[in-house]
């Protein structure tokens, strides 16, 4: 069974290139932060660096749905997945990825529902590139001596999204990973 915090096998070698592939068709965009008021996205260099893709590809977020459901039964639905790109010098600094409803109004969202938890595959795995979660409080996950999370190519690990987490790189191997969000009914989680 899967469960949070602990990295799992969950894409194969050749699904995994197969999105890289797809990736190289695309267009990348920077990333993007909330800004200060409602609805407002904005670019900003202090707080993450790194490009990304969205990905609606169906038979994907339907895989990260049914996982995320495996996880955790609130789960509802999964936004369109994003895949992001890590290279040389980029981070995506300590943030979280709970959303509260009130005060942001997601256009793919509707505010009854809030972000109960993260998901990452790593598609392309690098050397001195990966994910932080704070290794004192979650001293079990296994780590790669600069503390990042070790994930091999097609592993995921799953994480409440309160949870605070930052990646970067500092290598000159380009870090792949997929990102999905999954959504549960806000009274759902206010009944527990």
């Amino acid at each position: 069974m899967y469960e949070l915090y602990k990295p799992f096998d969950f894409l194969s070698k050749d699904e995994c290139q197969s999105l890289i592939n797809w990736t190289n068709t695309q267009k990348k965009q920077k990333g993007e932060v909330f800004g200060e008021k409602e609805q407002d996205w904005i670019v900003d260099k202090n707080v993450r660096t790194n490009n990304l893709i969205w990905v609606y590809d169906e038979k994907i977020i339907k895989k990260y749905l049914n996982l995320a459901k495996k996880i955790d039964k609130r789960v509802k639905r999964v936004e369109a997945l994003k895949i992001s790109f890590y290279r040389k010098g980029d981070f995506y600094n300590w943030h979280h990825d709970d959303c509260n409803p009130k005060k942001y109004k997601h256009w793919f969202i509707e505010r009854s529902f809030r972000r109960v938890i993260s998901i990452v595959t790593e598609l392309q795995p690098a050397p001195d590139a990966g994910l932080f979660i704070d290794h004192k409080s979650h001293p079990n996950i296994p780590r790669n001596k600069d503390y990042t999370i070790k994930l091999k190519q097609g592993q995921t690990i799953v994480f409440p999204s309160k949870e605070p987490h930052m990646a970067r790189n500092l290598g000159n191997e380009e870090r792949i990973s997929l990102i999905g969000h999954c959504w549960a009914l806000e009274s759902d989680i206010t009944k527990h």
